[in-house]
């Protein structure tokens, strides 16, 4: 298996920034997180154990189901990104235009609330799983990565439940 790595990216019109990444390794581990000033980052191994890492800090998860076994959807990770936050010098770092095998692009001018940021492991061939998610989540866009096993989806909202 080759290392692939994708990309979450934020634009404005005037800057673009880097802000998450996700990568496989060869062996099957899965590593995603922040990045910017004060970068984090989860590890889940092939094997099933996860930790994290927040600048010096680091937290052991434990041992899950093995990669290869998760079935259905799984979150992995989901936040909300204030518009403010956006500016902020502390918020990622200017896009560098280095390669990567898939780029997940925010543009914040069709967004008029904060917006929600939702990353899930898909059972390869289940785009069904989706479908709950269109009834809650606010003008979902969905992002899936197919190259990687399990599948990776990024799912991007308008912050807030649909009333």
């Amino acid at each position: 298996m080759k290392r692939k790595q994708f990309k979450i990216l934020a634009t404005n019109g005037k800057w673009t920034k880097e802000f998450y990444y996700f990568v496989q390794g060869p062996k099957g581990d899965v590593y995603f997180g922040s990045v910017g000033h004060r970068p984090h980052k989860t590890s889940i191994h092939a094997s099933g154990i996860s930790h994290s890492r927040i600048g010096e800090i680091f937290i052991k998860h434990g041992k899950g189901k093995k990669l290869g076994e998760w079935k259905g959807l799984k979150q992995i990770t989901s936040f909300s990104i204030g518009n403010m936050v956006f500016t902020s010098p502390y918020f990622g770092k200017p896009y560098s235009g280095k390669r990567a095998d898939g780029i997940v692009l925010i543009d914040l001018r069709n967004f008029s609330t904060p917006i929600g940021l939702m990353c899930f492991f898909l059972e390869p061939a289940h785009t069904d799983e989706l479908n709950h998610l269109l009834k809650i989540l606010r003008e979902p866009q969905f992002f899936i990565f197919t190259e990687i096993e399990p599948w990776f989806v990024v799912a991007i909202f308008s912050e807030g439940i649909k009333p």
